[in-house]
């Protein structure tokens, strides 16, 4: 019983220490797409001490019938304890995806991939959503076909190397990213981005600019670190973002505003960079300043209240008052002068 104990209490030790030397999922297997001439290469650079299974590689795509045969090189055939006879790669593979004639000017792909490491540990399935330009090879205008792939996304996607199916429908790019800019202030401009569940914009994709006045330093929030497949590891946005923009030098009371942004679909679909350019009405003070003005110092044709008009009808009254007695005292010293001589 004591050495049953000790064996198992060895295992253990054994086993917790394996897992602090374990290696996370993307370092045990770097992936990595890219569009080589008129071919889509998926490779993999695969740890020491690590495998991939050959038959748990999937591959799938919205714009399968554009795509041809996939090419794998050949796997080493292992007894595996979890799955029987198996094909394996080791050290490094890649899958080679020829691009047949077509009209879509992107390619949208859905990678799952599994692995174990030699001490006996196996990893969940790893999925990665890889969008690829492929505009270089089409005729048509990018900005008219990314668009059209959009509209078309709610057709089901095809697998490439097996019979499933994967559905999903993105949103137009103005529900998934809703953009609004209006005037906190005369001095202020409030610009704001409302995304969507399952949608994220890049930070380092927005872009500001204005005409009519000049701005003051933006105060960015920070995003959360994402590890893209299109452009590695980049700051993103969710949910919300608000930015406070200070105008300065304002030459009339409206401002030419312009902004820019560009966001993705967890699903593996990334919108064309969206714009917008308008005009943003300021408050105008100056016309509260001349109203305040005029107000504080009424005019002839202003009211005045019964205070105001008894003031003045007893400064007419003492103004007369004081002329009559005036008359009065002068008519008595010439009529004395009179009486004298």
């Amino acid at each position: 019983m004591k050495k049953f104990l000790f064996l198992l209490l060895f295992a253990f030790i054994n086993f917790a220490y394996a897992n602090e030397d374990l290696l996370p999922g993307d370092e045990a297997f770097r992936f990595k797409a890219q569009l080589v001439n008129d071919e889509i290469h998926l490779n993999w650079d695969i740890a020491k001490g690590y495998y991939l299974y050959k038959e748990k590689i999937k591959i799938a795509s919205e714009q399968s019938e554009e795509l041809g045969v996939i090419k794998m090189p050949e796997a080493q055939v292992i007894d595996d304890e979890f799955f029987g006879k198996i094909g394996t790669y080791r050290n490094a593979t890649s899958a080679i995806i020829p691009i047949l004639d077509g009209k879509s000017q992107s390619v949208i792909l859905n990678v799952s991939y599994q692995g174990c490491a030699d001490i006996g540990v196996c990893y969940p399935p790893i999925s990665k959503n890889v969008a690829l330009n492929i505009a270089s090879l089409r005729p048509q205008n990018i900005m008219q076909e990314a668009l059209s792939m959009l509209k078309d996304a709610s057709k089901s996607a095809k697998s490439l190397v097996s019979d499933e199916e994967i559905t999903g429908e993105p949103l137009p790019p103005e529900q998934a990213f809703k953009f609004s800019v209006d005037a906190l202030d005369s001095n202020n401009l409030i610009a704001k981005w409302e995304i969507a569940d399952g949608y994220y914009l890049y930070h380092d994709k927005f872009s500001i600019d204005m005409q009519g006045a000049d701005f003051g330093d933006i105060k960015f929030p920070s995003g959360k670190i994402k590890d893209d497949p299109i452009f590695g590891k980049v700051e993103t946005h969710r949910k919300l973002v608000e930015l406070q923009i200070p105008i300065l030098n304002a030459k009339s009371d409206a401002v030419e505003f312009q902004a820019a942004w560009q966001g993705c679909w967890d699903q593996g679909v990334c919108y064309p960079p969206q714009k917008f350019s308008g005009q943003v009405k300021l408050p105008a003070l100056s016309a509260v300043k001349q109203t305040t003005t005029t107000s504080s110092a009424p005019n002839a044709s202003t009211e005045l209240s019964e205070t105001d008009q008894i003031a003045a009808s007893c400064s007419r009254i003492i103004f007369f008052g004081f002329w009559q007695v005036s008359l009065v005292l002068v008519y008595f010293y010439l009529s004395h002068l009179v009486f004298f001589q």
